[in-house]
């Protein structure tokens, strides 16, 4: 299949698909005898990887390898390698990694939420937003003794 085909299926641009395949996550396509790129369902499938590990969140440093992991347990009659062990831990490290960010955005969620509060649709001196900060009162020296 042409470029414009695969494009089309995997939904990425045609610009993609010649990046992919200038940094080596797409191997060199065939060329028709008019010098038209020829693409096969091989890397239908790699496009298909790329943007799925995309979606969930891998960097391209790192589908870069996950890609050589899955290659050499897609051949036939491939002996377990330590190539497993490293696709499950750049897999964990990205869960915690993804973990991390949602305990991050649930506290920026109830910050902004008690910013905005039930006052926040009452015009103030300051944006809802940038509320400034209460300067915490000193403490209370009553009934101390000073030595």
């Amino acid at each position: 299949m042409r470029i414009g085909e695969i494009a089309r299926q995997t939904s990425v641009s045609i610009q993609t698909l010649r990046f992919y395949e200038r940094k080596g996550f797409l191997p060199p396509p065939a060329r028709s005898a008019a010098g038209y790129r020829a693409y096969s369902s091989a890397d239908l499938r790699r496009v298909n990887f790329i943007k799925q590990s995309q979606q969930l969140g891998f960097p391209l440093r790192e589908i870069k390898e996950l890609l050589d992991i899955h290659e050499h347990f897609s051949r036939p009659l491939r002996a377990p390698t330590a190539r497993w062990p490293r696709a499950v831990r750049i897999a964990r490290e990205r869960l915690a990694l993804i973990d991390s960010k949602i305990l991050a955005l649930a506290a920026m969620r109830v910050q902004l939420a008690m910013v905005l509060g039930d006052a926040a649709d009452t015009p103030r001196e300051h944006c809802p937003v940038a509320q400034p900060k209460q300067t915490p009162a000193p403490p209370s020296t009553a009934g101390k003794k000073s030595y």
